[in-house]
Formats: C-alpha cells, sequence, structure tokens
C-alpha cells in the first residue's frame, strides 16, 4: 500500500489531527504565510512523491480568513503536491463552498458548483470527498476527470436522535421526521430508515409545501405520507445546512400549526449560522439543534441557543472513507447503506458549552 500523507490547512488543523490520529498516521508538515500584498504562499515540508496525499480544509469564511481566501489557499496547495509528483491528490473538504449556486435561476445567473469542480480539476486532484452535498447529484455531473464522493450524516444524527430518546419511555411512536422542502424528502425518508433500525418502530415522514410568491419561496402547508399525522407527535427536521435557520423557523412554525407537541431536534450537517440565526432559533417549541463538527459554531452567541446545541464529531467517518480509498475498498456501505455509525459503539459528541 502507498505511503498515506494527510494535510490540513488552517482552521481546520484540529479536525484533520483527530482524522490522522483516527488513521494511525502524523499529520504531515507544511508551511502557511502571505507576502506583504496579502497573496498567499503554502507549500508542504514533506517529500509527497509517490504517495496517495490528502488535503483537509473546511472552506467557511470566518473571522480569519474569508472563503475565497481558504480557497485560493487550498488550490495552491494542490496544485504544489501534484508538482512534487504525488501518487494521487485527493481534496477532503468537510464543508464544500458554492454548493448552493447548482443551477441556472435566471438566464444569466452562474452556475458556481460547476465552476468550482472545473476549478479543482485545472490542479490536478483526482478525488473530491465532502459530506451532505447541497446538490451531490450537482457536483457528480460537473466532474469529468475527478472522482467526486458525498459521504452521509444522516445514521450519524440518526444513532444520537435516538440515544436522546431512549432516556424517556413515553416517546414510542410519537416520532415524525420532517423535511422542510421537497427537495430533501428522499434524504429525510433515508433519515427515517435509519431511526427506525435504532429506535425499533415506525417513524412516519412529513414534509413542509412551498410555493414561489412575490419572488419569495414561502412555507404555506404540510405534506404527509399516507396514514401520518404530525398532531401530538414529537417532530426531528432533517436539513443538509441550518444558514441563517429561516427555513427551520418556517418548519417549526408549519408543525406548531399542525399541532405537533414539540420540534424535538433540528439536525444539520453544515451549520453556517449567518445573518439572524441568533434572532431565528431562539423558538421555546424548539428543544435541540444538532450540527456536526465541518463548521464551527462560533457565530452562535445566543445562550439561549447554546444550551440546546450539540455538536457531532465525522472525523471517524472520514478516516474511514480515506482508508478505504487509499486500499482501493468500496464506500458503498458509508454512503449508501451509511454502516459505520451502525458499527461504531462510540458516537463522538460534545455539547457546545464544552466546545466554547
Amino acid at each position: 500500500m502507498r505511503a498515506i500523507k494527510v494535510f490540513a490547512l488552517g482552521s481546520t488543523r484540529e479536525f484533520g489531527e483527530k482524522v490522522a490520529s483516527h488513521l494511525g498516521v502524523p499529520l504531515s508538515k507544511h508551511k502557511e504565510s502571505h507576502f506583504h500584498d496579502g497573496e498567499c504562499y503554502v507549500a508542504s515540508e514533506e517529500n509527497v512523491r509517490g504517495a496517495d496525499v490528502y488535503v483537509i480544509k473546511s472552506l467557511y469564511g470566518d473571522d480569519q480568513e474569508s472563503v475565497n481566501d481558504k480557497l485560493m489557499k487550498l488550490l495552491i496547495f494542490l496544485g504544489s503536491l501534484h508538482d512534487a509528483k504525488a501518487h494521487r491528490v485527493t481534496a477532503v473538504l468537510p464543508y464544500n463552498c458554492y454548493a448552493r449556486q447548482d443551477r441556472k435561476t435566471s438566464s444569466r445567473a452562474p452556475i458556481t458548483t460547476k465552476y468550482l469542480t472545473h476549478i479543482l480539476e485545472s490542479v490536478y486532484v483526482r478525488n473530491v470527498m465532502t459530506i451532505d452535498a447541497h446538490n451531490p447529484v450537482a457536483f457528480q455531473n460537473s466532474y469529468s476527470r475527478a472522482h467526486f464522493d458525498n459521504l452521509e450524516a444522516g445514521g450519524l444524527f440518526a444513532k444520537f436522535v435516538a440515544q436522546e430518546l431512549a432516556k424517556d419511555h413515553k416517546h414510542t411512536g410519537t416520532l415524525v421526521v420532517l423535511s422542510p422542502d421537497e427537495g430533501r424528502l428522499k434524504a429525510s425518508r433515508k433519515f427515517r430508515r435509519f431511526l427506525q433500525e435504532y429506535l425499533g418502530y415506525d417513524v412516519g415522514v412529513a414534509c413542509v409545501h412551498k410555493i414561489h410568491e412575490d419572488e419569495s419561496i414561502q412555507a404555506k402547508g404540510l405534506m404527509c405520507e399516507e396514514g401520518v399525522t404530525i398532531k401530538h407527535k414529537r417532530v426531528v427536521i432533517f436539513d443538509d445546512m441550518i444558514s441563517s435557520g429561516k427555513t427551520a423557523l418556517e418548519a417549526i412554525n408549519v408543525a406548531r400549526d399542525h399541532g405537533a407537541a414539540c420540534v424535538e431536534a433540528i439536525c444539520g450537517t453544515h451549520g453556517l449560522f449567518v445573518g439572524k440565526a441568533n434572532e431565528y432559533l431562539d423558538n421555546d417549541f424548539l428543544r435541540n439543534i444538532i450540527v456536526t463538527d465541518t463548521i464551527k459554531p462560533f457565530r452562535i452567541t445566543n445562550p439561549a441557543i447554546v444550551r440546546k446545541m450539540t455538536v457531532i464529531h465525522t472525523h471517524h467517518l472520514f478516516a474511514e472513507a480515506i482508508k478505504r480509498t487509499t486500499k482501493g475498498e468500496s464506500l458503498s456501505d458509508l454512503i449508501e447503506k451509511n454502516g459505520l455509525p451502525l458499527t461504531f459503539d462510540k458516537l463522538y459528541c460534545e455539547d457546545l458549552l464544552k466546545v466554547s
């Protein structure tokens, strides 16, 4: 088997150290700096010739670097590794930027998802790995030379929710998964299947119905599977990201208006928490907010929200995917069957109060 080199750039270093530790390899050394005019410099300090190289970088803006700064640094580093004769370079992007502009919304609108894939391929990336891409089909269709792997966090969320519900013996048969829109309905049904495996009883699925109105999208009602109602039920909302929290708030209001007992949890893989998130998510009807560690929830400053939040770690999922990729093994049970969360005894998670 070829040597594995794992790098983690900038603010993703802590995440990268956990991935490397799980793989049983040291985190590889590199240098990052800036020229006086602001141009970035990043280079490996180790020999990568003939190695399988994995570069971990979560592409979200923070107080230190913008999204574009992080992306530019990543591209320079990826290209330099190819020029240093690495056997295969994989970009591991726990959070992948520019994922929401995945189609033309008007005649001259950009399709940034497509452009990003072309840019990554231009620096000779062979593989791109992420988790819960906003529209994985758009990414898969955009890559022509690189291979795209989209891991999923649904099994991790299901395990955590089931463990929490197991503490309350009155919950049996009272749970419904609520998709925030039609686009997430397929993923919500898959999430429901994992919940049923853990809980041992049937879980319903419902979906917020949205319509275009006055150049905006408005939540207008509820669609339920046959025989399913959310009245007097506990609701779990499942989405790939929580951005400003407006979509989550709309789903919470729909659940309340249709007689739900509560929103037990909002599960969002990527917690951006921009805009009015500290206002929108401060809601007594919402009991728990569960996100993963792809983005540090540094923008949440409201103590009422902090008390409800749990961060689930994904480093072991990425480590397992890296190990299998290097060995040429299948990732299908990680992606399709989500087998890893079912076999791991320990679920890595932290309360935000401890994280901050």
